[in-house]
């Protein structure tokens, strides 16, 4: 470990020794790592958001990267399931089309910690998306949860969050297909006999 702390690694190796700083050590080097996060090359900023998560460093820090240029970055944060990004927050950077997709897309994946109905509006969200690659990737998630993963859901939304979700899956049926866009209403508690 006192190799990584005392290193003086050339641009190339930056890399490697904050990754090792994150294997081998300890809440201590958590200062060490911090700096990094900052740094100019992504692969550095990448591997500065593993370490600094495994070396217990606050989610907070880390979540400020969610909006990084990099999309090597964005994954590595979305990877490491930060938390401390609200609901709300992340449903905004969802919505907002200026914001390019990989920052959209590590958004939707960090939305799916706050539960099912929350991804299943990430999906509705998305796919009235512009972009056609995010579209699908939210169709494709929805209909595998509609078809699969709702089976383990024990709860139902709100009333306002239904109507909500309802008016969403309205505006999405086309792409979600008929037997689709009626499984979902099913499950929001629409259409129930």
């Amino acid at each position: 470990m006192e190799l990584y702390r005392s290193a003086q690694a050339s641009p190339a190796e930056l890399p490697g020794l904050v990754a090792g700083l994150g294997e081998c050590g300890d809440a201590r080097d958590v200062e060490r790592v911090r700096p990094y996060l900052r740094h100019e090359r992504p692969r550095v900023r990448a591997a500065a958001v593993r370490a600094f998560h495994r070396l217990g460093g606050p989610d907070e820090e880390v979540a400020a990267l969610l909006t990084d240029p990099s999309p090597a970055v964005v994954r590595a944060v979305t990877r490491r399931r930060v938390t401390a990004l609200p609901l709300e927050r992340l449903q905004e950077l969802l919505a907002d089309a200026a914001q390019p997709r990989h920052v959209r897309q590590g958004a939707f994946h960090l939305v799916k910690t706050h539960g099912a109905w929350a991804r299943v509006e990430a999906d509705l969200l998305l796919l009235a998306s512009d972009d056609p690659a995010l579209g699908q990737l939210a169709r494709t998630d929805l209909l595998a949860w509609v078809y699969g993963d709702s089976a383990t859901v024990y709860t139902t939304p709100s009333p306002r969050t239904r109507e909500r979700l309802r008016a969403l899956a309205d505006q999405a049926g086309p792409r979600l297909g008929d037997d689709g866009l009626r499984r979902l209403r099913w499950l929001l508690g629409h259409d129930r006999p």
